[in-house]
């Protein structure tokens, strides 16, 4: 098993893969595959698509590896990497294969049970998230970046912005409400499916 590495900072870790340092690559496997294959399994629900997602991710790092000598965040970089392809793989198996009220309500976004089409833009959505997301005011899209591109928790976003928990929760709430207000309306599975992958 290759060492740790503990005192090596993901961007150091990043720099060394990028010069194709395998004990480098084992070390950041290490730091980040069980936190990548609970995300995974916490929305596909077996352990055997979401090592198999966790491992998709991994193998793409290592494929890309002469391309992260610019990544400064490796968690933001990977969760990236994981929400994508746990979102294709939804696509892939719920949206072509369930009828549209099939889907489940996601707290006050119910599911538009109106016949629509089943293609989806995915690079249309995922602008138009992007667009919303730089739209926020500043503080609550720090806070929703935290949650959602770094998975802390809201007494870690509490402590590192010094701010209430009871703030931290109003500004992760407040993002969602704009991100379901301004996410195309056209593409209601689509959307539905999108928001389950958002905090």
């Amino acid at each position: 098993m290759a060492h740790s590495r503990p005192d090596c900072t993901d961007e150091m870790l990043l720099k060394a893969i990028c010069n194709n340092d395998v004990r480098a690559f084992e070390a950041l496997f290490e730091r980040y595959a069980e936190r990548l294959y609970n995300f995974a399994l916490r929305y596909v629900q077996d352990p055997a698509i979401a090592e198999e997602l966790m491992m998709d991710v991994m193998h793409w790092v290592w494929m890309r590896r002469e391309r992260l000598d610019n990544i400064k965040q490796a968690a933001s970089y990977l969760s990236k990497a994981i929400r994508n392809k746990v979102f294709d793989h939804l696509r892939k198996t719920t949206i072509d294969t369930l009828p549209l009220d099939a889907l489940p309500e996601r707290g006050n976004q119910l599911v538009d049970p109106t016949p629509t089409n089943h293609s989806l833009d995915l690079a249309e959505l995922r602008e138009s998230y992007e667009r919303t997301l730089q739209s926020l005011p500043a503080q609550c899209k720090k806070v929703f970046e935290l949650s959602r591109e770094n998975e802390l928790s809201h007494a870690e976003i509490s402590s590192i912005l010094n701010i209430s928990v009871k703030t931290v929760e109003g500004h992760i709430t407040n993002a969602l409400k704009i991100m379901r207000r301004n996410l195309p309306s056209s593409t209601g599975v689509a959307c539905s499916l999108f928001l389950l992958l958002l905090p």
